[in-house]
């Protein structure tokens, strides 16, 4: 026990639910700890003090008898007899000898040490592709130069989080091979910020100064235009309660309840300075199972927010007290300004707030701060609503999203990220206008659904990008023109590519009544699209390296499509009849697991693209890096 005492470390890797749906597709805003990205809490345990005896049920000590008389022994001197052992002389009442010994549970106090963080730097050269070189046969949008006449976004990015809680721990002594049970808490603080900022060119990069909070018109004249930044707060408390064996294995369930604010800052000229604030209350509950250097995390979140945006003049004295106060999480003061009427340099942009609510799965290994490799999938839905004072505007919106991400983070790691996600959105828009002196409002209703691919690394070559892009092809179909001519170690720096393929409303009511009108319509468009790529259009070999024959993989290929076929059907009815109730909450929810299914292969992929018609999609790609010309181009969907 003492020495499972000295060596139990061990890493219990938590997973915080990645739910922050209003973060866009193309952000490079970073981790901040809590809400959006995983946790990676340590827990060191240490030291034992003094262990407290419990003795098994069963067992009292009063009925020992008369221990008294132990010198009756008989003659010590002849240890052949020893007396009567059968007496013992009067060993007494020592109750029932067949009655349990006692049973020990040692019992520990340790500390807890919670701790996560990470830090690193992109560059990212702005000039854009001019797309010549492009053809529809030879689809080469890679374009390495030096020419940097746009100039460059520069982004950095670190957070750290921290926390110190007590557990109790016990042990039978009786069980020698390591089982304990433990109860913790422990609460914890954080910390994010991301810095983004336009730079001439290489030169300025390389001399690139500390970007600072600006608390004058001076120092917001230093920034550049649309120069952004944010920065959050967040800390909260975890229960936890387990068992395990040894310093191996452990298993229990995990509570996490935390709060965070955001405060995000973008230039809008000389004097104006765009400042929003977010406050956000989330709820964790999971099961886990850890071993030393690995984690499995499942459970579901929840989670609430409140979000004010206002516009500041920091040449009004007003503006700049209300300004420094909100730049600590304090809106109060701007509120009160902007009721009252007391100044015009501070105009009320937005507000909003948001509820969300989720499911998650997520696998990691690896050692915090260092380096960390995850894999996490999950579905997520959503409530929002948003008004915009200055277009007079409203905006609901529900979303769902179901997500499968892959990622490494840690300060020696290349900061690796494979996205597929696909989000189905029902948005209404009411905006207020006056007519002939009278308030009226026009609501516009919508709803689409979005695939969305994103890969981005960190010291990134020309051979990840093919490897990435191979990926894609495999699993959508997406790309198969796509040429990378370059040497394959051909250096990148940090290099992101991404692909959304959008179906819009009119491609997925027509999806909707061709499934309603014909029964085996979507089947038999994907056993169509299965045989004819198999026999005549496709090379099966990219996707049958694991099946024996080309017939076994087919027959799989067959079995799997019919599969997600039948569950999107499945989804596309529930969606058709939610609409018509206007349960928009319900009707999300169903196209999240249509999309879902849309993802399984490339047949699952083109069968509805092909249903939904070219005419009702629209495929925009985009690739961008250090080393590389911008590039971003609408493609013209090719199908299977």
């Amino acid at each position: 026990m003492k020495l499972f005492a000295f060596l139990s470390i061990f890493f219990s890797l938590t997973v915080f639910a990645a739910h922050d749906h209003g973060a866009s597709e193309n952000s490079f805003e970073g981790p901040t700890g809590g809400g959006h990205m995983y946790n990676l809490p340590i827990h060191v345990m240490m030291g034992m003090h003094g262990p407290m005896v419990h003795y098994g049920i069963g067992t009292n000590m009063g009925d020992m008898g008369d221990m008294g008389d132990m010198g009756n022994m008989g003659d010590m001197g002849d240890m052949g007899d020893m007396g009567d052992m059968g007496d013992m002389g009067d060993m007494g009442n020592m109750g029932e000898m067949d009655e349990p010994m006692p049973k020990k549970v040692s019992w520990m106090l340790m500390p807890m040490i919670h701790g996560g963080g990470d830090v690193h730097k992109r560059v990212i050269n702005l000039t854009e592709n001019n797309l010549d070189h492009i053809s529809k046969g030879n689809f080469q949008p890679l374009q390495i130069s030096e020419d940097s006449s746009e100039g460059f976004l520069l982004v950095e990015n670190k957070r750290i989080e921290l926390g110190v809680g007590l557990m109790v721990m016990g042990a039978p002594e009786s069980i020698n091979w390591g089982l304990w049970g433990s109860a913790g808490v422990m609460p914890y603080v954080g910390g994010s910020s991301s810095h983004q900022r336009y730079v001439a060119d290489r030169k300025a990069l390389e001399n690139i100064s500390k970007m600072k909070v600006p608390k004058s018109v001076e120092e917001l004249e230093s920034w550049s235009d649309k120069d952004s930044m944010s920065y959050t707060v967040h800390g909260g408390v975890m229960f936890s309660a387990g068992a395990g064996i040894t310093i191996f294995v452990d298993a229990g369930l995990m509570y996490m309840a935390q709060g965070m604010w955001k405060v995000s800052l973008e230039k809008v000229n000389n004097h104006q300075i765009r400042v929003r604030y977010r406050k956000e209350k989330l709820h964790h509950l999971a099961f886990t199972n850890n071993t030393i250097i690995s984690s499995l995390n499942v459970g579901g979140f929840k989670s609430s927010d409140k979000s004010f945006g206002y516009i500041f003049d920091l040449r009004d004295d007003h503006a700049m007290k209300a300004y420094k106060h909100m730049l600590f999480g304090d809106i109060s003061l701007a509120q009160k300004m902007v009721k009252n009427g007391v100044t015009e340099g501070i105009k009320h942009e937005t507000k909003g707030f948001s509820k969300s609510k989720g499911r998650i799965f997520n696998v990691s290994a690896g050692i915090p701060f260092l380096g960390q490799a995850s894999l996490g999938k999950g579905v997520v839905k959503s409530y929002s609503e948003e008004v915009n004072f200055m277009d007079d505007m409203t905006i609901y919106n529900h979303m769902g999203m179901y997500f499968d991400e892959r990622k490494t983070t840690g300060i020696i790691s290349h900061h690796k990220k494979k996205v597929f996600n696909f989000m189905a959105m029902h948005m209404t828009m009411k905006k207020e206008f006056d007519e002939d002196g009278e308030a009226k409002f026009l609501e516009v209703k919508s709803h689409n659904g979005s695939f969305q691919w994103l890969f981005e690394r960190d010291h990134g070559k020309v051979k990840h990008l093919k490897r990435a892009f191979l990926k894609l092809a495999r699993r959508t179909g997406l790309l198969n023109n796509l040429t990378l001519d370059l040497p394959e170690d051909q250096k990148l720096g940090y290099v992101r590519a991404s692909v959304s393929v959008n179906l819009n409303e009119r491609g997925l009511n027509k999806l909707m009544n061709k499934t309603i009108k014909s029964d085996g319509y979507l089947l038999k468009k994907s056993e169509s699209l299965i045989s004819r790529w198999f026999d005549k259009a496709g090379n099966p070999a990219k996707i049958c390296k694991i099946y024996k024959t080309i017939k076994n993989c087919k027959r799989a290929m067959v079995k799997r499509t019919n599969k997600g076929i039948a569950k999107m059907k499945t989804q596309l009815l529930k969606m058709d009849k939610f609409l018509k109730k206007a349960d928009y909450d319900k009707f999300t929810q169903s196209y999240t697991k249509f999309g879902k299914q849309f993802l399984k292969n490339m047949f699952t992929f083109h069968s509805v693209l092909t249903l939904v018609g070219e005419r009702n999609i629209k495929v925009d790609f985009e690739l961008m890096g250090e080393n590389l010309l911008k590039t971003k181009m609408s493609l013209k969907p090719q199908l299977l």
